[in-house]
């Protein structure tokens, strides 16, 4: 629920980052829906609609300008796209 909460947030995969520290390195059960599981499905359902539309059934993928990157082995074809358009240029996680 923490992820849905950030969806459109300019920092979500700053945040993103930080929860998922969290859950590796803090202790099981952190997050939870609070309650709040019928939200959390529908979103889940909407994201799921949403993907499908554009053309692919598997979570865990990043789409960028028309073009999918699935598993850690082709993020770096990304990053090189990303800086050929000089997007982020000197920046680090």
């Amino acid at each position: 629920m923490a992820l849905l909460d950030l969806e459109g947030s300019k920092d979500y995969l700053q945040k993103s980052l930080e929860i998922g520290k969290q859950l590796w390195d803090g202790p099981q059960g952190t997050f939870s829906v609070n309650g709040r599981e019928d939200e959390c499905l529908s979103r889940l359902a909407t994201n799921r609609a949403h993907l499908e539309k554009k053309g692919h059934y598997s979570s865990g993928m990043l789409y960028y300008e028309g073009e999918w990157y699935w598993g850690v082995d082709r993020l770096s074809l990304l990053e090189e796209r990303l800086e050929a358009l000089g997007v982020g240029q000197g920046s680090t996680l």
